[in-house]
């Protein structure tokens, strides 16, 4: 048997609409927080408030599915903090440095089609020093990146290379088996890790 995390709502057909409980349970949380008081009456209405919301505005079905891993979560960690620290000295030393900042926008294909993988991987993205999303194609799974500092073709291949290998991290970190496994065949395909 398998669990679902979201509940059909109304008579079968193509108008049959589901509920996500994760999205419901999280708006009851964020109205009971509204009112600053956590009561029966508070989470009822916030579950209700939550229902009606994900009924008026029907949100594509995403995929949830995790596995987190220890050990891959640290060296996510590891590597996270260490690119972090790196791209700090790197964008100080551009912003410094006299004479024009070259830019680019880059166009980096993820290999695993997951929303919440393609989530964390952009988060973790835009949190590095000098380099922006600027667009998610979630089609085609891929970000689209504005980096300082690339100046030639040889920064712009590490910019997408450290984006590819954030991506493995966060799928050997988070993702399903069959996730890590499209990942190696991605790899063994021949295209850039």
């Amino acid at each position: 048997m398998r669990f679902s995390w979201s509940v059909p709502v109304g008579p079968a057909g193509p108008r049959r609409r589901p509920v996500q409980l994760p999205v419901v349970v999280w708006l009851a949380v964020l109205w009971t927080l509204l009112w600053g008081e956590v009561t029966a009456a508070n989470l009822l209405t916030g579950a209700l408030a939550g229902v009606f919301i994900t009924l008026a505005f029907p949100m594509p079905p995403l995929d949830t599915r995790v596995r987190p891993r220890p050990l891959g979560i640290a060296r996510l960690l590891l590597w996270f903090a260490g690119d972090l620290v790196g791209a700090a000295f790197r964008v100080s030393a551009q912003i410094l440095s006299p004479g024009a900042l070259p830019c680019a926008v880059l166009a980096v294909p993820l290999r695993v089609r997951s929303d919440l993988l393609l989530t964390v991987t952009t988060v973790m993205v835009s949190a590095v020093p000098g380099s922006t999303v600027v667009e998610i194609r979630r089609a085609t799974s891929s970000l689209y990146l504005h980096v300082l500092g690339a100046d030639g073709e040889e920064a712009m291949d590490r910019s997408r290379r450290e984006v590819s290998m954030l991506e493995q991290l966060v799928v050997r970190a988070l993702g399903t088996a069959e996730q890590i496994a499209s990942l190696d065949d991605a790899e063994d395909g021949g295209r850039r890790p």
